[in-house]
């Protein structure tokens, strides 16, 4: 296994990058703006230990902050400084942000995960109550029309209309308690053809 040198403040190449000592053909910059952002996010980077590149930062800080080090040996950078940037310290934050205290769960984090999946789960449930009372309604109307037919044979041929069927659906709806008692009429007969294919 290969042994990685140190590199202290002294030792530091100052003609190269200062990010990455590396003999490359990229072009590199030195911008007191750059200096600034690096002084200002690369310990900031190193607190939450979320440093974009392998980087010993005392390298960089003579005694000095980074900024003015950088500033007094003219430091050059490539454009690899664009990781420092304050977008990618404020999510390396996030994602180190203190640890959840014992006894919390992970969903205190995301309430408004949690608030949705409580949302999902209550429609839900309420669904398949409506859902039951609809069938259940659906099937008394289903009987009523059947022992009316029977009733024809012996007191001769009744006739349903559409316009009945649907008010007598949502009478019974109602009566269950349910809260959504609208009833499409069409709806309402595709569906009773489907139970009853010889009407």
């Amino acid at each position: 296994m290969a042994k990685r040198n140190r590199l202290s403040a002294s030792s530091t190449d100052w003609t190269k990058c200062c990010l990455c000592p590396e003999d490359t053909t990229y072009p590199m910059k030195s911008s007191d703006e750059g200096y600034k952002m690096l002084g200002k996010n690369i310990p900031l980077f190193h607190e939450v230990n979320a440093l974009p590149i392998p980087l010993d930062i005392r390298r960089l800080n003579d005694g000095e902050e980074i900024e003015s080090t950088m500033k007094k040996k003219n430091a050059k950078y490539h454009n690899l400084f664009r990781k420092f940037n304050n977008t990618n310290l404020e999510r390396a934050q996030k994602r180190h942000m203190s640890p959840i205290p014992s006894g919390s769960s992970s969903e205190s984090v995301y309430p408004r995960d949690r608030a949705k999946k409580s949302q999902t789960e209550a429609e839900s449930n309420c669904t398949q109550y409506e859902n039951m009372i609809k069938e259940t309604t659906l099937a008394k109307l289903v009987t009523y029309i059947y022992l009316r037919n029977s009733k024809k044979n012996f007191e001769g041929s009744f006739v349903f209309r559409l316009a009945d069927l649907p008010n007598l659906y949502e009478e019974r709806l109602t009566e269950l308690g349910s809260s959504s008692a609208q009833v499409h009429s069409t709806r309402l007969k595709d569906k009773l053809l489907q139970k009853m294919p010889e009407l």
